[in-house]
């Protein structure tokens, strides 16, 4: 092609055809520039869709994790209501099975928990700029204060509750000779005199109350909230996705 180009530009000029070559030298300008034009809007093209495939993968990831945590969060729920049940009954008098006794000092001796999201998705998308390249800023504001309330959470709440068993309740029930752990961590008991201890001292009842308290906050002003949160947010981004 660019041969031919040069073989009529030489023919015209040698030919003295100076009107046609200029009409032809514009033209052919004309056609190189359209040509650069077209290249360039291909490659935006190519771009623009490599981000869209990018866009939804990030978000397909995002959904993911937020779809891991929100059962990571059911089931916080579910040892925190656990625990509250047991405290009820011991508070209550309810008969407590000797059998279920091993159990119910594990729950309320050795169940520290927290709440940690999965940012794994999240962190790529801030270490890499994407949220620049994709306009997902949006997206990051929405993600990051979901994490920052988890935050929150494991800062005020689970500070307090975890502390609360591993400095008060635990030492309590381990100090009344009633409770031992071997090597192995495995659990023994004194029955009656376990019993016996849940149910008439005043001190460590008082606390088990302090417990099922902050476990009913954490429950509904903290978990339930942030669950629903990080549902809604999963199901914008998958809608998201798929536009």
């Amino acid at each position: 092609m660019i041969k031919l180009f040069r073989k009529t530009r030489k023919s015209l000029l040698m030919d003295q055809k100076t009107n046609r070559y200029i009409k032809y030298a514009v033209g052919e300008t004309l056609l190189v520039i359209i040509g650069i034009l077209i290249a360039l809007q291909v490659s935006n093209w190519n771009k623009k869709r490599m981000d869209t495939n990018s866009y939804n993968i990030i978000l397909s990831s995002l959904v993911t994790d937020l779809n891991n945590d929100v059962a990571e969060l059911r089931n916080l729920i579910a040892v925190s209501k656990y625990q509250n049940e047991i405290i009820s009954r011991i508070l209550n008098n309810t008969n407590i099975p000797s059998e279920s006794l091993i159990s119910i000092i594990n729950t309320l001796c050795f169940n520290p928990e927290s709440f940690t999201p999965n940012t794994s998705s999240f962190d790529i998308l801030l270490n890499y700029g994407s949220f620049d390249l994709l306009q997902l800023k949006e997206v990051s504001t929405e993600v990051q204060s979901l994490y920052n309330s988890a935050l929150k959470i494991n800062q005020e709440s689970y500070m307090d509750r975890n502390k609360l068993i591993a400095e008060i309740i635990r030492p309590l029930i381990m100090k009344s000779g009633h409770v031992f752990i071997d090597v192995k961590n495995t659990i023994t008991i004194k029955q009656i005199e376990l019993l016996e201890l849940l149910h008439t001292n005043k001190e460590l009842r008082g606390h088990l109350l302090e417990l099922f308290i902050i476990n009913d906050i954490l429950i509904t002003e903290r978990l339930d909230p942030l669950n629903e949160k990080f549902k809604d947010v999963a199901i914008n981004l998958k809608a998201r996705s798929k536009n």
